[in-house]
């Protein structure tokens, strides 16, 4: 059976890859950037929160020289002391040490620098078999999210153009039927109650392995029952029995629903009036009416409204602005305004900007 989590507490191996190492430690690339920004003092670089793109140089001709001038660096954390937020002065840490990075790129042509990313695809393969097999004691904490081991390792793997082997796959699909209920839906692992999350997670799994044994596992019927067992009056959603109703339990639901194709007009009665009720005056859409706007909810009530062909309903300009406006100088995406960035959101909002052509 995969995803068991072992309970007892071992030393872990040394190793010399045991992950992938960067050439400076964290203090030397503080200092690196340091001493960049005082190089860089007027090299012509954008401020940070410029509009201007990285590596274009305004205000200087192809004739002027690249001291003719002087944009400062981004502000140094101690310099606003008194006047940021604790998350404000991580952000502007953040900016300061990838501002030694943008440094490499002032100069170069766009058109001729180029990247050289590269995918260590086997490595990556076999960390993610691994985790179908057995985690380690650490993970003890995601006991109630091991459906979401499943889908991220499954999703992983096919996303690289892999599969599994018929015994892991056989073994996935079995993990995923004792984690079903009787009346419905998924749990977080064997013996757990029925949530929408984990449904979600269990369901996507089930339909990307795509063989015989892992569709005939899931129950259309019974997961009906259980999707409108979760319907609130309100039109939303809630993730479980008793749970919380908000923009995340309406798209799991509705997602699930519309890839079994047992999506009705049950399940989508005053759906898109609440999801709109959550749209705020900035344009993104909070987790419930009255929230703060975040960029993982706004991608939930997007989709959500897209699946049920009612998107229309809601400011799409000012939505696609407020996300446009996520992106910090990193250019990394943030979840909430005066946020740190994160990489989750470039999935998440990046895909708003995707679908409405902006990239």
């Amino acid at each position: 059976m995969p995803l068991r989590i072992a309970h007892r507490r071992s030393a872990a191996p040394k190793t010399k890859d045991r992950r992938i190492r960067t050439t400076t430690t964290r203090r030397e690339a503080r200092r690196e950037a340091a001493a960049a920004a005082g190089r860089c003092s007027s090299s012509g670089l954008p401020r940070s929160g410029s509009s201007t793109p990285m590596g274009s140089s305004p205000n200087r001709s192809s004739s002027s020289s690249s001291s003719s001038s002087s944009v400062s660096p981004p502000p140094s954390p101690s310099d606003r002391q008194g006047r940021l937020t604790t998350t404000q002065l991580e952000q502007l840490r953040v900016e300061q040490e990838v501002y030694g990075i943008y440094r490499l790129f002032h100069g170069v042509a766009p058109h001729t620098r180029s990247f050289t990313l590269e995918l260590w695809r086997d490595k990556h393969i076999e960390f993610l078999t691994r985790g179908l097999k057995q985690l380690g004691p650490n993970y003890h904490v995601l006991d109630a999210n091991r459906p979401w081991l499943c889908y991220w390792i499954i999703h992983s793997i096919t996303l690289m153009g892999e599969s599994v082997n018929s015994e892991l796959e056989d073994n996935v699909v079995q993990f995923l039927s004792h984690c079903e209920d009787k009346n419905g839906g998924y749990g977080g692992g064997p013996g757990q109650m029925p949530h929408l999350a984990t449904t979600y997670a269990a369901v996507n799994t089930l339909i990307t392995l795509g063989g015989e044994m892992s569709l005939s596992s899931i129950h259309r019927e019974n997961m009906l029952k259980f999707l409108l067992q979760m319907k609130d009056s309100s039109g939303a959603f809630r993730m479980h029995n008793g749970g919380e109703i908000d923009v995340r339990a309406c798209y799991t639901a509705i997602s699930v629903a519309s890839i079994l194709n047992v999506l009705d007009d049950e399940l989508v009665t005053d759906l898109g009036n609440y999801i709109l009720s959550c749209q705020t005056y900035e344009g993104g859409i909070a987790g419930e009416p009255g929230s703060e706007a975040h960029g993982g909810y706004t991608f939930c009530g997007l989709a959500t409204m897209i699946l049920i062909n009612e998107a229309d309903k809601l400011d799409l300009p000012s939505l696609v602005d407020w996300v446009a406006s996520r992106q910090g100088v990193e250019c990394g995406f943030q979840g909430r305004v005066n946020k740190l960035v994160d990489g989750c959101y470039s999935f998440w909002e990046v895909f708003l900007l995707w679908h409405k052509g902006y990239c």
